[in-house]
């Protein structure tokens, strides 16, 4: 049996069960009592005590990981060396190895594989910023979260990047994943680790690893002296682009592969964006394709080496061999020559007096015409570039005055332009062209353990409000309340414009409900102030034409009435608008009540008291018309308040501060 199964570590820690172990330690899961939460705690194995370099690499081990506090890394809360008894506490984490995703799931796609690689890069960068060298990365000690996030583990050989060289000559790292250097028992730094982040990357697309042999001597030997297969050889639906990426990280040659993780991430980013076009710097002065197969052909380093010897010196000839001119001719031009200042001061001054000629005549005494008159040409659909491009179109100054993101006009066409079509403008005036950047693509953004509504603005803005975000409650044990949990679509995945994302959000341990009220046929406001007093949120508000309601009022909500909804649940609605009257040529034409015109949104804004009588933290009520629009406990540094304000003609807003009418304000939404 387990000694320390059921023991508490230093009055805190409370081991309930063996979760794993290796050749050095055991990790536990446990329970900290100080803190109420779950840890993973890895305790250095009793007979390993005994081996003093052994000790100092898991010392080692703790020491580093400590140093690091990075997404990508596992987190260590405590550190406890003794004479007994050697162990740090980690966060406990919910998933699986990467090994076992890839055994899972045999090769993965080019999506995944890139979105678990620069995840891995992420947290060596940070490791590396510290002078940290991890020395064992694979994909064992790769961890894979519920939620996609990725979080590189045990540091136990890993070394500062002081120019040190392994100790007693021990080439330390997983054979299948060393580095040539490191397998020298060489000098290592970080790119060591970028070398085995590339095999990890070769494996994921291949399903292979580059190296195989019938002993780890063998299969050492072969990444110092040997050239993997390239990844194509393996599966030929791998892009080239990508393939030239594996390949730099795992070239045998240090000097050649990416010198920091961040170079590496850039070149991942830039295939991700333009899987087409874009195509990596490698050390090549090209690619040669032979059939599926690519083949590298190496520059040399330096421009000297490409230049035949007889041209790489100086063309002109010793001095002793240049032709000498005749004496004789010498003589001759220096007897025929004469002074030709005076002729070309001449000269010059009738071209000053034709000029001045010319330019009155222009200016004063022609009778010509001033700037010709022309129709402005409607380009709005057409490509920017081929209006550059068209000499049929009249002579204007075509300007690109601003880009804008667009899910109708493809990247390159234009948007609008300044000047209607058909407008007489004079030839030569400046019609300035906005130009559409397509359909708005990001990578998505870790949000794990921000507060959502933190998250949710920044996204927002980060998208230009062109994203649905639906809000999930779950409960949740680990997690503090208001903190997200997951995201759908994962952090580093493409999130675009139009797109829904879902954030799943901790409610606590235990989620508090109330029952979902009926907002049919209420007015708008009436749901609004039902919605806030419930405690709930209110979600996306739209508009929609429908003659069976009377205008104004609710048609739709996204939860159904009387279903148990958590509390902050938003709730998103939508509104009838009366259709547009019909007219016959003999009917009169009826103005449209102003009640039955579909509601204006604008957003407005207040700043916040900040006299000292207000606490650090207040109450926030806001009324539209006697309505409750908005109700939310928020910090008296964040200075003002924006929210989104929904009606027609003239409304008034009443502003609570902890109870306290502040200020009164009316707005005019036409």
């Amino acid at each position: 049996m387990d000694n320390y199964l059921n023991k508490i570590l230093d009055d805190r820690y409370e081991i309930q069960a063996v979760i794993g172990q290796g050749g050095m330690a055991v990790v536990y899961r446990a329970n900290d009592r100080k803190l109420n939460r779950a840890v993973a705690i890895k305790i250095l194995k009793p007979e390993i005590r005994e081996d003093e370099e052994l000790r100092r690499r898991f010392r080692a081990e703790s020491e580093a990981m400590a140093q690091l506090n990075h997404p990508n890394i596992i987190n260590v809360f405590d550190v406890s060396a003794g004479d007994d008894l050697d162990y740090f506490v980690m966060e406990l984490i919910d998933g699986i190895t990467l090994k076992q995703y890839m055994n899972q799931r045999g090769v993965l796609t080019v999506k995944e594989a890139i979105h678990f690689t620069v995840q891995i890069l992420k947290g060596l960068e940070h490791a590396h910023a510290k002078k940290i060298v991890h020395r064992d990365i694979k994909p064992q000690n790769v961890m894979i979260l519920r939620d996609g996030t990725v979080k590189v583990t045990d540091f136990g050989i890993a070394r500062v990047a002081e120019g040190q060289t392994i100790a007693n000559g021990n080439a330390f790292g997983t054979v299948h994943y060393i580095a040539p250097e490191q397998a020298r028992c060489e000098e290592t730094d970080g790119r060591a680790d970028l070398y085995s982040v590339g095999v990890i990357l070769y494996e994921m697309l291949t399903g292979q690893l580059p190296f195989q042999g019938d002993s780890a001597v063998a299969v050492a030997m072969q990444h110092i002296s040997s050239r993997a297969r390239p990844p194509r050889e393996l599966n030929p639906d791998i892009p080239v682009a990508l393939e030239l990426i594996v390949m730099k990280a795992m070239n045998s040659d240090k000097q050649k592969r990416y010198r920091v993780a961040g170079e590496m991430i850039d070149d991942l980013d830039g295939f991700r964006r333009d899987p087409a076009g874009f195509m990596p710097a490698v050390e090549s002065s090209g690619l040669v394709q032979e059939g599926d197969t690519v083949r590298f052909v190496p520059i040399p380093h330096h421009r000297e080496e490409t230049l035949p010897s007889e041209v790489s010196h100086s063309r002109r000839l010793p001095a002793e061999r240049e032709p000498k001119a005749p004496r004789s001719a010498t003589k001759t031009a220096t007897r025929s020559s004469f002074n030709l200042q005076p002729v070309l001061a001449g000269l010059l001054m009738l071209a000053l007096l034709a000029g001045a000629c010319i330019l009155l005549w222009i200016t004063i005494l022609s009778p010509g015409e001033s700037a010709t008159d022309v129709l402005v040409p409607r380009l709005i659909g057409r490509q920017y570039d081929e209006v550059l491009k068209d000499k049929s179109l009249p002579k204007l100054v075509y300007a690109k005055a601003a880009e804008e993101y667009s899910d109708e006009f493809a990247a390159g066409e234009i948007i609008e332009q300044s000047e209607p079509e058909g407008k007489r403008v004079k030839e030569g005036s400046t019609l300035e062209l906005t130009v559409s950047l397509g359909v708005q693509i990001e990578t998505m953004p870790n949000y794990i353990n921000w507060e959502y509504k933190e998250a949710e603005q920044n996204l927002r803005s980060l998208m230009n409000n062109s994203v649905r975000i639906i809000i999930n409650l779950e409960a949740s044990n680990t997690v503090e309340r208001d903190l997200i949990i997951r995201t759908d679509p994962i952090p580093e995945q493409t999130v675009t414009a139009g797109q829904e994302v879902i954030f799943y959000v901790s409610g606590g341990p235990q989620l508090e409900t109330v029952a979902m009220p009926n907002l049919l046929e209420k007015t708008e406001q009436e749901a609004r102030s039902i919605i806030i007093e419930l405690g709930l949120g209110i979600g996306e508000v739209t508009y929609e034409e429908n003659s069976n309601y009377p205008p104004g009022v609710v048609i739709n909500q996204s939860t159904p009435a009387n279903r148990e909804v958590p509390l902050n649940t938003e709730i998103h609605l939508t509104i009838s608008v009366a259709p547009p009257e019909t007219t016959t040529e003999t009917e009169e034409t009826v103005s449209t009540p102003p009640e039955t015109l579909p509601p204006v949104s604008m957003s407005w804004t207040t700043l916040l008291p900040q006299d000292v009588e207000y606490p650090a933290e207040y109450l926030v009520e806001i009324y539209q018309d006697g309505g409750l629009i908005y109700r939310e406990t928020v910090p008296k540094s964040q200075g003002s308040l924006s929210l989104a304000v929904t009606g027609r003609g003239t409304v008034t807003l009443d502003v609570f501060i902890e109870g306290s009418k502040w200020k009164t304000q009316t707005l005019t939404l036409e």
